[in-house]
């Protein structure tokens, strides 16, 4: 009889571990593991970033799109954002990110490493934006 009040008890509880210790956060659909891969969040200034908001706004993205189009917004979204480093006594602003996934510098400037080094967050690419509209045009 106490097994059974234990079992009762406890099952329930049991239920939640894996999510309690570290059980998966990743959103689910089609190109789940597409999007996991656009929201890997890079090294520096965006690398301390919580990936899974950035997941589910993925998955929900390319949710009944086609392979192509979804493909396409996997490969241009992702973490934004802009660093500050200096050498000989210049500082360069780059840029990183976007929905080009590009690295831009803004040469010379007054940059502040610590200050002017900061992530913007993520974003995902429109499927009518320029890069991704002749791969997820209906056809």
């Amino acid at each position: 009889m106490r097994s059974l009040i234990a079992m009762i008890v406890l099952a329930p509880a049991l239920g939640l571990v894996p999510a309690a210790c570290g059980g998966s956060s990743v959103a689910s659909g089609e190109f789940s593991d597409k999007c996991v891969l656009a929201c890997k969040p890079p090294a520096g200034a965006c690398g301390s970033q919580d990936p899974a908001d950035c997941q589910q706004a993925c998955v929900t993205a390319t949710e009944g799109l086609v392979a192509a189009c979804a493909q396409c917004i996997t490969e241009h979204s992702g973490w934004s954002g802009k660093t500050c480093t200096c050498s000989g006594g210049t500082c360069n602003q780059d840029f990183f990110g976007g929905s080009e996934n590009t690295v831009g510098s803004g040469g010379p400037d007054t940059c502040d490493p610590v200050a002017d080094t900061k992530c913007d967050g993520f974003s995902v690419e429109s499927t009518s934006g320029s890069t991704c509209k002749s791969f997820c045009a209906p056809k």
